[in-house]
């Protein structure tokens, strides 16, 4: 696996810092899609 700064670590991780990052990435571009495609779902709650 390799850290963020591309030395390759074996360390016994499943996923490694940089596989990490990409799969924040990725959860973070499909919930966004998810949230544009079905606008009627974002409720904007006003503070009293």
């Amino acid at each position: 696996m390799f850290d963020l700064n591309g030395t390759y670590v074996e360390d016994r991780e499943q996923i490694g810092e940089r596989g990490a990052v990409q799969l924040a990435k990725a959860l973070w571009s499909m919930l966004a899609n998810l949230l544009a495609a079905s606008p009627r779902y974002l409720r904007v709650v006003e503070a009293p």
